[in-house]
């Protein structure tokens, strides 16, 4: 009868929101759920293994440990002759395979002589900082720059697409967006949804996320430069992006960290 709100809460539409994450089924990127993996409705079998940096088979694409460390290590004396020898290794190291590398450290450093290094003056002639330069290290030891926001410097090397504070403010209900900026803000308060400031060269954009979507974005989200899409919301007299995707500009340049609100 166009009185009812529809699953994206839209009065008379026919939106749908099967898996009830507050996100259109229609631009969900993912109906169902993400696994640990941020795989859609995964089995977290994407990156299970081992997560141990001193095992011998640590995976370092692993955020899930299995169990499958293995940490063996084998010993060989060889007698101290001084004199260079072969050894045969295969006796005592039964699970090399081809192609795989052989590490021979000395068990006892003791005996190591020392190295007799001559030094002259090496002392680097260093040109002087550009803006560029000292705007990276004022904003990573204050974490702001006097003279301009970064944001202004990177503009001219993001898409026209990705809008700025002034732009988005007057995007149409529900319209995707893109945008970018400096995270000054988080804050999770008691509901489950997360809350984050953008700033740009403008002013602030209020961003919201939601619990699935931050498990996936959760890496992008912890940097202080990002750039995501999402959908425009008005409720209440309010005004938020509902982030559907996440990227990082840190590489970039290195930042000081923001603020976060508990």
């Amino acid at each position: 009868d166009g009185n009812v709100l529809d699953d994206c809460g839209v009065c008379g539409g026919d939106g749908v929101d099967a898996d009830a994450d507050g996100i259109c089924d229609d631009v969900d990127d993912c109906v169902g759920e993400y696994d640990e993996c941020g795989d859609c409705n995964g089995d977290n079998s994407a990156c299970t293994g081992c997560t141990d940096e001193t095992a011998n088979n640590y995976d370092d694409g692993a955020i899930i440990d299995d169990g499958s460390c293995n940490f063996d290590h084998f010993y060989l004396s060889i007698e101290e002759t001084g004199v260079s020898q072969a050894v045969i290794f295969s006796e005592s190291i039964s699970i090399l395979e081809p192609g795989d590398e052989l590490g021979i450290f000395d068990s006892k450093p003791d005996n190591q002589g020392v190295m007799n290094l001559q030094f002259s003056n090496m002392t680097p002639n260093l040109n002087k900082p550009d803006h560029w330069t000292n705007m990276i290290n004022e904003y990573s030891t204050l974490g702001v720059y006097p003279k301009g926001h970064v944001m202004a410097y990177l503009r001219k090397s993001l898409s026209v697409n990705v809008l700025n504070s002034k732009q988005v403010i007057d995007c149409d209900l529900n319209q995707q967006v893109k945008v970018a900026g400096l995270i000054i803000r988080r804050q999770r308060p008691l509901s489950k949804a997360i809350f984050m400031t953008l700033e740009d060269e403008f002013g602030h954009i209020p961003l919201m996320i939601l619990p699935n979507v931050y498990e996936r974005y959760k890496w992008e989200l912890s940097k202080e430069l990002i750039m995501i899409s999402g959908t425009i919301s008005r409720r209440e007299g309010t005004f938020n992006i509902i982030v559907t995707k996440a990227w990082t500009l840190n590489d970039v340049l290195k930042f000081g960290g923001s603020k976060n609100w508990q």
